[in-house]
């Protein structure tokens, strides 16, 4: 009679292994929430496609807003859309060279001249709305409160080019949606408010972005965490005190870390956000 060849058991790091891997499927397989401003953002951009429009979008810091662009550029180049999606830095919002390089180089374009670099960036933004079959283009710039007028000019003048589009539906345009805070801190340490005066007479949308409420907090809370009623407590907890988005999903990638392989438990929660406030 045959046997079955023996298995060596598995180490205990391999098992480690295993359970870290499962633990990590599980934290991927959080479910988005159409959080208010994904839905606001959602419904703007949709509208900018539709006209080739130039749109603004602000709010406070932390409640979800470059998370909603990411999903909205996946979601609508999974549609065909065209979407070129920036974050704006300091060492870009005050040069549109530097801005324009750095778009193309992250999509492996290099050119040493700034003309060659002009005709390269029209070329990626520019989309035909109104073509045989239609290919419409969005430009969407996050993190981009402290943009200053050499870009914000630079950006005018691309988007002026598609008003015969716009106008007759003869020629190539695009969309545009710039995204961000409220307020910033200038170089000089300065709480400034954001201010896109270049752009203000060509704006078609405007959108201001509120903190999610209580409720909502409480539902983004329980996408996080829904497998451990404690755990999930003191992460709605501490959601609703900081009022924030972005405290929830880094308190609850801190307790995961600090969980290792095993489900986050409410002392991972609650030792994460010790960890964050400083106590």
């Amino acid at each position: 009679m045959n046997e079955r060849p023996a298995v060596a058991p598995a180490s205990l790091s391999e098992c480690h292994q295993t359970l870290a891997k499962d633990h990590d499927n599980m934290r991927e397989t959080i479910q988005p929430i159409d959080t208010t401003v994904y839905t606001t953002l959602d419904w703007q951009v949709r509208n900018l496609l539709k006209t080739a429009g130039l749109g603004i979008a602000r709010g406070p810091v932390g409640i979800g807003k470059s998370y909603s662009i990411n999903r909205l550029h996946d979601e609508l180049e999974a549609e065909g859309v065209k979407v070129i999606l920036a974050t704006c830095a300091p060492s870009t919002e005050g040069s549109y060279q530097a801005f324009v390089k750095t778009i193309l180089a992250e999509r492996n374009v290099y050119h040493t001249g700034i003309v060659d670099c002009m005709e390269a960036f029209e070329t990626l933004i520019m989309g035909n709305p109104h073509g045989y079959i239609p290919q419409p283009s969005i430009l969407i710039v996050d993190e981009c409160q402290g943009m200053r007028a050499p870009v914000l000019t630079m950006l005018r003048q691309l988007w002026d080019i598609g008003d015969p589009a716009r106008l007759n539906g003869k020629g190539t345009a695009f969309a545009m949606l710039l995204c961000g805070n409220n307020t910033f801190l200038n170089r000089s340490g300065i709480v400034r408010e954001m201010d896109l005066h270049p752009l203000r007479d060509r704006l078609t949308m405007k959108v201001r972005l509120d903190a999610p409420d209580t409720a909502e907090l409480d539902s983004i809370a329980q996408s996080f965490c829904p497998h451990d009623a404690n755990a999930l407590a003191e992460l709605r907890k501490y959601g609703r005190k900081r009022s924030n988005v972005r405290a929830i999903a880094q308190a609850y990638r801190m307790a995961g870390t600090l969980s290792g392989a095993a489900p986050v438990s409410a002392q991972n929660v609650r030792d994460a956000i010790k960890m964050m406030e400083g106590v």
